[in-house]
């Protein structure tokens, strides 16, 4: 019998990869292809993801394997066996956006906010001179 799928979600799941990474690591990338996840001990992740565990008929399962397939073929993850699995740093990049969708924004548009605020300011000044 085939347990029943419960849909991806990308931002739950490299959100709860990010927090236990970040707890481990901080927010530094150089371990990020050496720190390994648990496909097997996923107490940790089903906490913040109820998704993951599903009941049918009296059993529990596990999703953890079908959403680190869809994470592996994103391009957010490498699998490095059936029971352990790290970022990539597309995968991490992406978390962070997730995270901080402001600074990622800001960090998109910064040059275009500048000439934005310069244009503003000299306009300003225009009609402050002329009058």
């Amino acid at each position: 019998m085939e347990s029943k799928r419960v849909p991806y979600n990308e931002k739950k799941f490299l959100l709860a990869l990010l927090e236990e990474y970040a707890e481990e690591n901080g927010y530094e990338i150089q371990n990020l292809e050496r720190y390994r996840f648990s496909a097997i001990s996923i107490a940790p992740l089903s906490q913040k993801i109820r998704e993951l565990l599903v009941e049918q008929n009296g059993v529990t399962s596990s999703n953890i394997n079908f959403w680190v397939q869809e994470a592996v073929a994103r391009g957010h993850v490498t699998q490095h066996s059936s029971a352990n699995f790290s970022f990539k740093k597309a995968g991490y990049e992406k978390a962070l956006e997730y995270k901080n969708p402001f600074k990622t924004i800001y960090r998109a548009h910064a040059s275009k906010i500048y000439i934005a605020i310069l244009v503003a300011i000299a306009g300003s000044l225009i009609k402050l001179i002329l009058g």
